[in-house]
C-alpha cells in the first residue's frame, strides 16, 4: 500500500474516532444536566467527585497519552459538562472594586 493511501487510511480512522468521540462527549454532558437535576444541594461543583474521577483515570490509563495529558484533556471535558449543568455563580467578599473582588 503506498504511503498516500496509508495516510488517507489512518486519516478516514481519525474522522471516526472522532464522529464517535463527539457523540461521546455529547452523551456525557447530558449525563452531567440530569445529575445537576438529581442533586439535592444543587452544588454543581464537587471537588471529592472530581478528584476520585482523576484518580481513576490514572488507574486505568494504558498510555500512550501520560496521566498529565489526560487530566488535562478531561479538566476541559469536565469543565465544559459543568457549564452545561447550569449558571454558574461566585460569590465574594467586600465591595466591587477591592482586592476581594
Amino acid at each position: 500500500m503506498s504511503s498516500k493511501k496509508e495516510l488517507e487510511r489512518i486519516r478516514g480512522q481519525i474522522d471516526d474516532l472522532d464522529k464517535e468521540l463527539l457523540k461521546l462527549l455529547n452523551l456525557r454532558s447530558t449525563l452531567a444536566r440530569k445529575a445537576a437535576k438529581a442533586k439535592k444541594d444543587r452544588v454543581i461543583y464537587k471537588s471529592d467527585r472530581e478528584a476520585l474521577i482523576f484518580r481513576n483515570l490514572k488507574r486505568i490509563n494504558e498510555g500512550p497519552l501520560n496521566d498529565q495529558q489526560v487530566n488535562s484533556i478531561f479538566k476541559e471535558i469536565i469543565s465544559s459538562c459543568r457549564a452545561s449543568e447550569g449558571k454558574v455563580e461566585i460569590s465574594f467578599l467586600g465591595p466591587e472594586g477591592t482586592y476581594s473582588d
